[in-house]
C-alpha cells in the first residue's frame, strides 16, 4: 500500500495529505461528495477538496494512475477491512487509527533511501520532482494548473487557462516520462497493445 501511495503522489504531483485523504467516489453519499477528496474511476477524475490554497482541484486520471487505482480498489474490496474504512483509497493499517487512512510513509521512505543510496527522501521531494518534469515537458500555464498554484494578479493569465484535454495530454506525457526511467515498473503498469514493453537489463 505504501508504494502505491508514493507512486500516486509523484505521478499526480499531489501534496501528501491530498493523496492520503482520498476516498472512493462510489463509497460516498451525495452530501459527502461535496466536502470530500475522492477518486472517480468511472469518469477518470481525482478531486481534491479544499486544498492548501483553499481551492478544490481536479486532475484527470491517466493510464498508469488508473491501473494503480484499479489495483488498490481490488485490494480494498478483497481485504477484510472494517466497513467504515472501506471508503479510503489508502485505509489505515492499524485498527486503532484515529483518522482511518494511511498517513505515515516515513519507514518506507527510509528503506527506499537505504536501498537507493540517497540521504533523504521527503514527501515534498516527490511533488518537486513532478514539478521539474512538468516544467520540461509542458507550458507554464499547464504546470500551474497541475500543481494547483494560486493565480497571481496578472490579468493575462486567465486567457491562457488550459482546457481539460490539454491538461490530460500533458499529465499523460509526464506520467510516461517518469515511468520510462524505471522499465520494470513501466511494464508492470502499462505494457499492453497500446504500450509496447520496454527492454529491461
Amino acid at each position: 500500500m505504501g508504494c502505491d501511495y508514493l507512486l500516486l503522489t509523484i505521478l499526480t504531483g499531489a501534496r501528501k495529505e491530498e493523496t492520503a485523504t482520498l476516498c472512493w467516489r462510489e463509497a460516498l453519499t451525495e452530501e459527502e461528495v461535496r466536502t470530500t477528496s475522492y477518486v472517480d474511476l468511472e469518469n477518470r477524475v481525482i478531486r481534491f477538496y479544499d486544498t492548501k490554497n483553499r481551492n478544490d482541484h481536479e486532475l484527470p486520471i491517466c493510464d498508469a494512475t488508473k491501473r494503480i487505482l484499479e489495483d488498490r480498489r481490488d485490494i480494498v474490496n478483497d481485504t477484510e477491512i472494517r466497513a467504515d474504512k472501506r471508503k479510503w483509497v489508502f485505509p489505515a493499517r492499524s485498527s486503532r487509527s484515529k483518522v482511518g487512512h494511511y498517513s505515515d510513509s516515513k519507514s518506507l521512505r527510509e528503506y527506499i533511501c537505504q536501498e537507493a543510496g540517497i540521504m533523504k527522501l521527503g514527501m515534498h521531494d516527490l511533488r518537486r520532482t513532478f514539478g521539474r518534469v512538468a516544467e520540461e515537458l509542458t507550458s507554464y500555464a499547464v504546470v500551474k494548473r497541475l500543481l494547483n498554484h494560486r493565480n497571481t494578479t496578472d490579468p493575462t493569465e486567465r486567457y491562457a487557462e488550459p482546457d481539460n484535454e490539454r491538461v490530460f495530454e500533458a499529465l499523460q506525457r509526464i506520467e510516461l516520462h517518469m515511468l520510462m526511467t524505471v522499465p520494470e515498473l513501466y511494464n508492470t503498469l502499462l505494457a499492453s497493445a497500446k504500450y509496447q514493453p520496454l527492454p529491461t537489463n
